[in-house]
């Protein structure tokens, strides 16, 4: 993490202002997920109509996705389609439940993780009570308001803030560890 934190964060942070906000797709890499899907989740599911499937995406830090964003933005759509893709296949079938949790506020903290994607085993906890009370589940009516949400803070992420909070606290560490 040290390293990351050293190298990875400084190259996300000086590639910042070059990021464009257009969308891009790369239709290949999404028909290969799409065909993916059918045959390793989308048939399993279809084929076992008395399980009930409950499909979460984990939420990695907003550090994550706002990298991605800015620059692979063509993994950050494909990541969307996926969403996209399976809530709009899964329309009919009652025994599949897809959440997302994304949009929420506590990705923006990198202290809620141990890395960029694993996020504090605490907020299992919140996710199997969501799950059950039903909450942050996605459907084709709310789908398109929650990705827009999430590639709205994913875009607006201030990625050199970050970088320079970060790189002020590693510089008093080591002061501190030679003094």
């Amino acid at each position: 993490m040290r390293d990351f934190l050293k190298g990875g964060l400084q190259k996300a942070a000086d590639s910042f202002a070059r990021a464009r906000r257009v969308a891009v797709h790369d239709s290949e890499k999404e028909e290969r997920a799409k065909l993916y899907m059918e045959k390793h989740l989308l048939e399993i599911i279809r084929d076992a109509p008395d399980t009930n499937f409950y499909l979460l995406f984990p939420p990695y830090s907003r550090f994550f996705y706002a990298d991605m964003r800015r620059n692979t933005p063509e993994d950050f759509f494909l990541h969307q389609e996926v969403i996209r893709h399976l809530v709009e296949r899964t329309r009919d079938r009652e025994n599949i439940h897809i959440f997302g949790f994304e949009d929420m506020d506590f990705p923006d903290d990198i202290a809620n993780y141990k890395d960029i994607t694993h996020y504090h085993p605490r907020f299992n906890s919140m996710f199997l009570d969501a799950i059950a009370a039903g909450t942050h589940k996605l459907t084709p009516e709310n789908v398109e308001d929650y990705l827009k949400r999430c590639e709205q803070k994913a875009w607006d992420f201030d990625i050199p803030a970050l970088n320079d909070e970060v790189q002020r606290l590693l510089k008093a560490a080591e002061a501190k560890k030679k003094g």
